[in-house]
């Protein structure tokens, strides 16, 4: 429902939450006719739409769990790109502590905090595709 009300790309990506702890999120997104490039590989937006994803969900949870609301955004991101994402591919983030660290800091200190997420990018033969660095700048607003 967030997709579709709040952040209507997401709807349209479709992007699939397979794995989600304290620690990781790994989340998919298809390789289907509306994904693709000319080139018939994931188009560049559909990646950077996985990788917002994959960053922002632990922020989103620890604002649920917690029942804050939060002002969520990102200030950057940068990409190296390794090879053509041709299948499916994963996005795998392993900050989950960090990103709850600087929640914390952002519930005690009321400022907004920034904090740079990486994320890796597999496709279905475990090659990494791409890197994207998303930053994640969030503040606690109740």
């Amino acid at each position: 429902m967030l997709g579709f009300f709040k952040i209507p790309m997401l709807f349209y990506c479709r992007p699939k939450l397979l794995q989600f702890d304290e620690t990781f999120a790994v989340v998919r997104i298809r390789n289907r006719r509306r994904m693709r490039n000319h080139l018939r590989s994931i188009y560049f937006g559909a990646l950077m739409v996985g990788g917002d994803t994959c960053a922002g969900l632990h922020a989103y949870a620890y604002s649920v769990q917690r029942n804050k609301k939060i002002s969520l955004a990102f200030k950057s991101c940068s990409a190296q790109f390794f090879r053509r994402a041709e299948t499916d591919v994963l996005f795998v983030s392993s900050h989950g502590k960090k990103i709850e660290e600087m929640m914390e800091i952002a519930e005690k200190t009321k400022e907004r905090q920034n904090l740079i997420i990486p994320i890796d990018v597999f496709d279905k033969e475990n090659e990494k595709v791409a890197r994207i660095e998303m930053e994640l700048s969030v503040k606690i607003v109740g």
